[in-house]
């Protein structure tokens, strides 16, 4: 069987910088081991913010040099394999490499910190952090675990394709690796948990990927013309005391529509008192709590 390892290691929208280059392998200076995580991280009892509720508030500086002393890796070049950009239907069209796009400090505040968490984690680990856009990730990936180059350390795009690759045997368990602390307020804990199946997790999401989430949040907004012109009362008050749910849209929306070119029927052409694209509908179906899938027994 081919060699399966760090090639196939893949990420989805994954890891916070600052833990990019935080695995096992061996560091260059022979004479004081590393240690590994486990050894160096808090315990559970003296963690800042374990028991008091308070686990969001990190020193990340601190952070990075307590998990991870002594973790060098000699100039090694770490390769982030990238899907350019998304383009579907109802989703805004997303570059995913914004974070590697900075070379240089511009006084932009986003893009000044994005640029210097490239930088402190290269000087940190002592690596060449390199991005590679790839218009076909399952390809470029299955290739390389074919191969056992080990070409990527981490990839980044959509979650469908990483699905296949999941059913191809080309990803490894990230709940086998100490280094990812999935405890840490960067991760996506819903996103985890969702995705773990029969115990294994194949796939994450977390501040690594920032940029995704903000440009594909999804808004509801009201027509206030029209709202006056059917007697409809704005929904401020309702959405703030908590009554803002499905029910109360279709009510909202019930019998608001106009024939505005008067040929009889409603078709595109025309003014609704609803309107949204399917991945809105499907976004509404997840959001109210259901799922197209279950866990059994067995995870």
């Amino acid at each position: 069987m081919k060699n399966r390892k760090a090639a196939a290691l893949s990420l989805l929208l994954a890891l916070l910088l600052p833990l990019l280059a935080a695995c096992s392998e061996k560091r260059t200076d022979e004479t004081e081991p590393a240690r590994t995580p486990s050894e160096t991280a808090p315990s559970p009892e003296t963690a800042a913010g374990a028991d008091d509720g308070a686990s969001d508030e990190v020193d990340e500086a601190a952070y990075l040099t307590e998990r991870f002393p002594n973790v060098k890796f000699d100039g090694k070049r770490y390769t982030i394999l990238t899907d350019p950009i998304t383009n579907n239907p109802g989703v805004s069209t997303v570059n995913l490499n914004p974070r590697f796009g900075h070379e240089e400090i511009t006084g932009e505040p986003v893009d000044d910190a994005i640029y210097q968490q490239v930088v402190t984690v290269e000087d940190y680990f002592n690596v060449e952090i390199e991005h590679l856009p790839t218009g076909n990730i399952v390809s470029n990936i299955s290739k390389s675990v074919s191969a056992g180059d080990n070409a990527y350390s981490v990839s980044v795009g959509q979650a469908a394709p990483f699905a296949t690759l999941v059913t191809q045997s080309c990803l490894l368990d990230l709940n086998g690796y100490d280094e990812i602390d999935w405890d840490r307020p960067w991760w996506n804990k819903s996103y985890k948990e969702k995705l773990t199946v029969a115990g294994k997790t194949y796939l994450a999401f977390g501040d690594f990927f920032f940029e995704s989430a903000i440009a594909n949040t999804h808004l509801f907004f009201f027509n206030k013309d029209m709202c006056d012109a059917h007697g409809i009362p704005y929904p401020y008050g309702d959405v703030l005391e908590g009554r803002w749910t499905l029910d109360y849209v279709k009510k909202m929306v019930e019998g608001v529509r106009r024939d505005l070119n008067g040929d009889g029927k409603y078709d595109a052409n025309d003014e609704w008192g609803l309107v949204q694209s399917p991945i809105q509908s499907s976004i509404i179906f997840y959001t109210s709590g259901f799922t197209v899938v279950s866990f059994d027994d067995e995870g």
